[in-house]
């Protein structure tokens, strides 16, 4: 009997360790468990902070100006489909930018939008959109202009943010001395994207344009196609060019109908 108390008493003890050891890793696996979220909380946290000290110290910022920025992009992270981390990253790319705390508080949805509408990374949207306001010299507060004129170019012809950015680069200093403006700019890079030239190549054949619609002979050839390069300014009563966009456009559709071989002797 003694033996047999003894089995019975190390068979339980046994059961014990096996449940113990158990209950052991079900209790560290659900203290991981709950601890996950609160360390991913911890370091979005933590990237957001020094996203955000990142724009102060870009920017300047007064303590003000700081504590007003930091809550547009919490705000923003939490009303849109960006995180407030993408949010402080798109404002850490204006100051980049050299933006002033009041000019990103006037542009980030904006530039948001632009992202947003033409499915491009927000990092990216602002760099683009930054680019063409700068150059055309124009303020922060008509950055829902330039917006609006990227937007509508980039999907309602064959060109994507990205390529329409690339394009800009190369052509926007030459137009803004032109006279043209954002908008004629754009209106022209879409044309050509239209016709099969994007990107780089978009750009530098805009700047040819520009070069070659001061030449007569080219002019004598436009109008031969029923392309008008000037139009009656009515305020000078003198001729003036008209914008290159309109002027691309009006090519491209004299020329759909032609073939290969009239294409080639228009040059």
């Amino acid at each position: 009997k003694l033996m047999q108390g003894l089995k019975k008493a190390q068979a339980q003890l046994k059961a014990f360790g096996t449940t113990a050891s158990t209950m052991g890793r079900s209790m560290v696996t659900t203290a991981a468990l709950a601890a996950f979220p609160i360390a991913m909380a911890t370091r979005t946290f933590r990237q957001f902070d020094d996203e955000m000290r990142f724009v102060k110290a870009t920017t300047q910022a007064t303590g003000a100006e700081f504590d007003m920025l930091t809550k547009k992009a919490r705000d923003l992270g939490r009303t849109t489909s960006f995180t407030a981390q993408q949010v402080a990253s798109g404002m850490a790319e204006l100051g980049k930018a050299g933006f002033s705390s009041r000019e990103i508080d006037k542009s980030i949805a904006d530039v948001m939008n632009l992202a947003r509408a033409t499915r491009t990374d927000l990092p990216t949207a602002v760099q683009i959109a930054t680019n063409a306001l700068r150059v055309f010299k124009l303020e922060a507060s008509q950055m829902g202009e330039v917006v609006d004129v990227l937007v509508t170019t980039a999907n309602n012809s064959t060109t994507s943010l990205v390529e329409l950015g690339e394009s800009f680069q190369y052509s926007s200093s030459n137009m803004q001395l032109a006279g043209e403006t954002v908008n004629s700019t754009a209106k022209a890079l879409g044309a050509l994207a239209i016709m099969g030239l994007k990107g780089s190549m978009a750009g530098t054949a805009l700047n040819q344009v520009i070069n070659q619609l001061a030449d007569r002979d080219v002019i004598s050839k436009l109008e031969s196609m029923g392309v008008a390069v000037g139009e009656l300014n009515a305020v000078t009563g003198q001729m003036d060019m008209r914008p290159v966009g309109d002027i691309l456009v009006d090519i491209g559709k004299a020329m759909a109908g032609m073939g290969e071989i009239e294409k080639l002797q228009i040059g």
